[in-house]
């Protein structure tokens, strides 16, 4: 683009160019996010199926002859397949926020026209610029940081989950 001539010409080139920006930075990052939701929904596949296969075959892990701490084994396990499900759907209800990165920028259109006709300086443009990127950026960043953290406890959980149960499936087979 030339340079532009007016206050109202660089208002639409500083808006624009924040939203080709944004929809960069969307296309660098989506495939990080889909990937963590695909995980995520593996995870809930599978800590689902874990629950209900472990309801259906409590009456035989009840009958068997397993000495108490080994039932505590299986109480945790289970304890860790449920723990894993709930932050699972957590992370996946948290992180359908980092996809309005766009929708975010562009309601920030208005603002960041108005900030820049209404700017005498550069400094005063800038700090009004920080202000709304902050406000249209921030809880985006911050529920993909909460995404993240809660993507890798729920992997933890579920790990442990299915180590506690292996390790009561091999001492009953070596018995």
């Amino acid at each position: 683009m030339a340079t532009p001539q007016s206050k109202d010409e660089l208002a639409k080139w500083v808006t624009d160019t924040v939203q080709e920006t944004s929809a960069q930075l969307h296309k660098i990052y989506e495939p990080q996010w889909n990937a963590r939701t695909d995980v995520l929904k593996t995870l809930v596949s599978l800590s689902s199926g874990s629950i209900v296969l472990s309801v259906t075959f409590s009456t035989s892990i009840r009958a068997a002859h397993l000495n108490p701490n080994w039932r505590y084994v299986i109480l945790f396990s289970f304890v860790m397949f449920v723990l894993s499900l709930v932050i699972a759907l957590a992370a996946l209800w948290i992180g359908t926020r980092v996809y309005e990165m766009q929708s975010s920028n562009f309601d920030a259109r208005k603002p960041l026209h108005q900030a820049v006709l209404a700017a005498n300086t550069y400094d005063e443009f800038m700090a009004a610029f920080t202000d709304i990127q902050n406000r249209a950026i921030k809880p985006i960043a911050d529920n993909d940081r909460w995404a993240n953290r809660l993507y890798h406890v729920c992997s933890i959980t579920f790990c442990l989950a299915i180590a506690s149960l292996a390790i009561v499936g091999i001492r009953e087979l070596l018995q």
